[in-house]
């Protein structure tokens, strides 16, 4: 049961349809397998089950935007909730190239939100997804600062290397001006035998 609608391109080779559920009466899971095939590209296929609850009238589209503090968006986000709405799935998803990432079937209610992209500062949101509500969100990351404990560490790191090449370099240096000095003693000691003969 149930039927597609709206297939609509997202851009960057995204796509998004609207599944309308048949009418239940009890938790019912759909199978639904996509089909992708282009002239010249070997034809390829995924399988997604979707479980339709009776509270199916309480989920709405959910959609979230992540972009650096400029607003430009960032890719390759990972979006995980950490706490959502009893009955609902953790949701889990990758932003595309425009920053967006899409839950079809969010079902009404709070969630906590972990956003992570490596080189960014990870953020957690809390939203709450009502029918009353937008069902879109922007969130934006921040690269970490300049003088963050990272950056100290490497800078501490390097100073200790350079101390110890100095170091290094100044105990060389005694240690050959110890063997001129040895050497240029045995001689001296040679030439007094010398005279004493």
């Amino acid at each position: 049961g149930g039927n597609f609608t709206g297939l609509r391109e997202e851009g960057e080779g995204y796509y998004s349809v609207i599944f309308n559920v048949p009418k239940v009466t009890r938790q019912t899971v759909c199978t639904v397998t996509a089909n992708a095939t282009k002239t010249g590209y070997v034809s390829t296929n995924a399988t997604i089950e979707i479980t339709i609850n009776l509270n199916a009238s309480q989920t709405k589209s959910l959609q979230l935007q992540i972009t650096e503090d400029n607003g430009d968006p960032i890719y390759d986000a990972i979006i995980m909730s950490q706490t959502q709405p009893t009955g609902s799935a953790t949701l889990s998803g990758i932003t595309n190239q425009t920053g967006f990432v899409t839950f079809p079937n969010a079902i009404e209610g709070n969630y906590t939100i972990q956003i992570t992209k490596e080189g960014y500062t990870a953020e957690t949101q809390t939203i709450q997804l009502s029918s009353n509500q937008t069902s879109k969100f922007t969130f934006s990351l921040s690269k970490p600062q300049s003088g963050d404990s990272t950056s100290t560490i490497i800078i501490a790191v390097i100073a200790i290397i350079a101390v110890i090449g100095v170091l290094l370099i100044i105990r060389k240096r005694r240690n050959s001006n110890h063997s001129l000095d040895y050497q240029f003693s045995k001689k001296s000691k040679f030439k007094k035998q010398e005279a004493y003969f």
